[in-house]
């Protein structure tokens, strides 16, 4: 991992993951490198949306925490 990720958390590294990767609509094929990803979380889970600019359709990236010591487990993209 790079030293620029150092000091930012695990759903920040994710999210520069997710938008160190070209995203690809689902609907209309439009790919867009320049958008990002927007996060929120609950507590409980950790929700990743980016709407496409080309047709409007939200991609969402759904992720479960459990409380015992197993990893965040991803939900479905819609």
């Amino acid at each position: 991992m790079s030293s620029t990720n150092r000091g930012t958390s695990a759903f920040e590294r994710l999210r520069a993951r997710f938008d160190g990767e070209p995203y690809v609509c689902d609907a209309c094929g439009r790919v867009d490198g320049e958008g990002s990803w927007h996060a929120a979380t609950s507590g409980s889970a950790v929700v990743y949306r980016r709407r496409c600019p080309s047709c409007g359709v939200e991609s969402v990236r759904d992720y479960r925490l459990s409380s015992d010591r197993d990893q965040a487990r991803p939900g479905t993209t819609r």
